[in-house]
């Protein structure tokens, strides 16, 4: 877990970094992204995340 808390330290500092744009964090997947259905998983992951957020401003 040593690992796992560093990432978290680290992400911390960048989310107060790009304050106040937000942080999305993707869930570590149990495939690794080589195509684009891979791809398309992580879009559609991006998308659902902006959509809690309230959209994409325009």
């Amino acid at each position: 877990m040593a690992v796992a808390d560093g990432e978290e330290s680290n992400l911390a500092g960048l989310a107060e970094q790009v304050a106040p744009a937000p942080v999305v964090r993707i869930p570590v997947l149990p495939f690794e992204v080589t195509d684009l259905e891979g791809l398309g998983h992580i879009g559609r992951l991006l998308m659902s995340a902006c959509d809690e957020l309230g959209g994409v401003a325009e």
